[in-house]
């Protein structure tokens, strides 16, 4: 039996802060229609038989020999599913290290419609290589791509185009009696434009069409009758969470660093990966040289320009405003010591539908930068990133309220003048 989240109908009582075990990403924008949030299971009951695969990271040969192995049998000789009811669990990092994570790719994306249509099951849950690739944090760690997987997930005009330029590249070494084989050429070529810029916007583009894409229709955690299934794990104090809540804030995570990304500043930090207690997983970055502003104020550390260092706290108020988070937790805005420029985590509580800003969030400055976003950013554009993440009537409300933030700046600008308001 399949059992579908509920939505939460307004705000909750604030959580901790998602244990970093638990992999809170960050996301590229996807304007594909997925299905919404709360159509997304993630528990299920009554399943007799469950098959588990762990950490793949590119090995095909030996995941193919696990799905055929005597005893398992989830698929016959041409690969197609012969699993029934049964459900596989994928518990994430396809990724990296290994050449053919996106053969293993293909295969599970196409081993799920077939098991849906036997009353079997497959699920992929995310893992950290996964974000890393989605987000194009995997740049920071050019050893977790080979070429072979870089060259695979190229946009296939791109991808021609660049084997037009290795062949020239061999015939102009050929030419000048250049003794490295025509292979280690190629792979000189394919290593050093995943290490360019270019190279890895491509790479990053390819990846996220299709294969990012479907990712985000899965969970980061489901429970198969009394089990739960995560990728990295779950401390104690993090187990008292719902898994629809866990789900969730996975998802609010993404869509806050998406709009955060659409709007052109930097208030929202990236994820990287990271090992804390034994466990490697990736998390929100907490940058170094920072405290909290709530440490900050305990502290009595004091800026060199308190002027600026206000204006950056106002910044993140109106960021706050349009997502429709509190302005007073300041547990989760962060300082950072060495240029005093501020960033906020933990957007948990943010994107209730609410049509109204919340009080206490009183808007009086705003950064230029965030204000330009705010008026040329097309609402259109804005509810085609945030389908992944949020339902309907919570684009509808951040809408609304990005609408009112823009009002009540212009009002301020006519009242006081663009000086004493834009910053």
């Amino acid at each position: 039996m399949e059992h579908s989240p509920r939505r939460r109908p307004g705000f909750h009582p604030s959580p901790p802060r998602l244990a970093s075990s638990l992999i809170v990403f960050i996301l590229t924008a996807f304007c594909a229609v997925f299905p919404l949030p709360a159509e997304i299971p993630f528990i299920w009951t009554g399943v007799e038989r469950v098959i588990v695969i762990g950490d793949l990271h590119g090995d095909y040969e030996n995941f193919e020999k696990i799905i055929k192995g005597k005893g398992i049998e989830l698929v016959d000789s041409a690969l197609h599913w012969s699993g029934g009811k049964t459900h596989l669990v994928q518990t994430g990092d396809i990724m990296d290290r290994g050449d053919d994570a996106r053969k293993i790719l293909d295969v599970l994306m196409r081993l799920e419609t077939e098991a849906e249509a036997t009353g079997g099951k497959v699920h992929v849950l995310i893992g950290n290589h996964e974000e890393l690739n989605i987000g194009g944090l995997i740049s920071r760690y050019p050893d977790y791509v080979t070429w072979h997987e870089f060259f695979d997930f190229l946009p296939d005009e791109y991808r021609r185009t660049q084997e037009r330029n290795l062949e020239r590249r061999i015939l102009r070494a050929e030419a000048r009696n250049d003794r490295r084989s025509p292979e280690d050429i190629r792979i000189e070529f394919w290593n050093d434009l995943k290490n360019q810029p270019d190279g890895q916007r491509q790479y990053l583009v390819g990846f996220n069409d299709r294969y990012g894409a479907w990712l985000l229709r899965h969970n980061a955690v489901i429970k198969i009758d009394n089990t739960v299934f995560v990728h990295g794990g779950i401390s104690e104090k993090y187990s008292l969470w719902g898994i629809e809540k866990i789900n969730e804030r996975f998802r609010l995570e993404l869509a806050a660093y998406e709009l955060n990304r659409l709007l052109g500043v930097e208030i929202v930090p990236p994820v990287v990966e990271r090992k804390i207690e034994g466990r490697t997983g990736s998390l929100q970055i907490f940058l170094e040289n920072c405290v909290s502003e709530q440490d900050r104020r305990r502290k009595k550390l004091q800026p060199p320009d308190p002027r600026a260092f206000a204006n950056a706290l106002d910044g993140v108020r109106v960021f706050e405003s349009l997502v429709g988070d509190e302005c007073s937790n300041y547990t989760d805005l962060l300082v950072l010591l060495e240029d005093w420029q501020c960033c906020r985590v933990d957007f948990s509580e943010a994107f209730a539908p609410s049509e109204e800003l919340r009080a206490g969030c009183e808007i009086t400055v705003c950064s230029r930068k965030l204000y330009e976003g705010l008026t040329k950013l097309a609402d259109v554009t804005i509810e085609a990133a945030m389908k992944a993440y949020l339902s309907d009537g919570e684009i509808k409300a951040l809408l609304i309220r990005k609408s009112l933030i823009v009002e009540k700046i212009k009002s301020l600008i006519a009242e006081k003048g663009e000086a004493a308001v834009l910053f």
